[in-house]
Formats: structure tokens, sequence, C-alpha cells
């Protein structure tokens, strides 16, 4: 069976290409945590991702950062580059591509610092009553 399921980050912006069918494309990372001694380094996987159809036309919106759970299968290219060399291309065919989280947008400098709010403060300020639950 040729069935792959990644969780990760969109690497770029979504590229698509229009004709018969859609095609969208995009860059995708994966990471997991190897050991390596006594501590854990992070490891990262870059994967090219395809969707077609319905599919790409989901996907065109996602942005570089979104977090994604993609399912599909592993398809191999072989071609000849300009130069005559033989290049061999992994790509993730996807079924099933889910946003789980969109990108944070990046933060800027407040231009004045912020408030902050003692809710605890704020929901009980009425002490006039005399005991009795205002509702």
């Amino acid at each position: 069976m040729n069935r792959v399921i990644l969780s990760g980050h969109i690497g770029k912006d979504v590229q698509v290409r229009e004709g018969k069918v859609m095609v969208a494309g995009f860059s995708f990372v994966t990471k997991e945590y190897v050991k390596n001694g006594d501590s854990f380094v992070e490891e990262s996987e870059w994967h090219t991702i395809k969707a077609f159809g319905r599919l790409a036309e989901k996907v065109k919106s996602y942005s570089k950062g979104d977090y994604c759970e993609i399912e599909g299968k592993i398809k191999t290219s072989k071609y000849k580059n300009k130069d005559g060399v033989d290049i061999t291309m992994k790509e993730i065919i996807a079924d099933r591509v889910t946003r789980v989280r969109k990108a944070e947008p990046k933060a800027t400098a407040p231009t004045q610092p912020q408030q902050s709010v003692n809710i605890s403060q704020e929901i009980y300020t009425d002490q006039s009553s005399d005991g009795d639950l205002p509702f």
C-alpha cells in the first residue's frame, strides 16, 4: 500500500497552475526530534506536495506557515535536466489536506503600551446592593 500521512507547515505560499485540471503545488516541512547523545535535536524534512482539481481549489488560499495535515501517496518521477543529468524527484500527491491552524501573523511592536485589565475587579464593582442578586 502506498499511503502517507504528514503533519507540518506549508513552507511557501501555494502556487497554482490552471489548465484542464487545476494543479496546486507547495513545499511542506515536517519536524521530528531525534536523540543525539544526552539531548534531542530537531530534524526537518522537506516535501513537495501536489493537489489536483477540487482539492487544488481548496488549498490555493492556504499560506506559508499554515499548520496542516496531509494524506496522500508518494510518486517518483524521473527526468533529464537541461545538462542531460538524470533527476529523480519524489512528490506527495495529496488526497486530503486539512488546515489545522492558520499561520500566526507577524507581531509588530505596539506604538503605545497595552493596558492590562483586571477582570476580577470589574465583574463585581456594584457594592451598593443590599445583598440581593441583581437578576
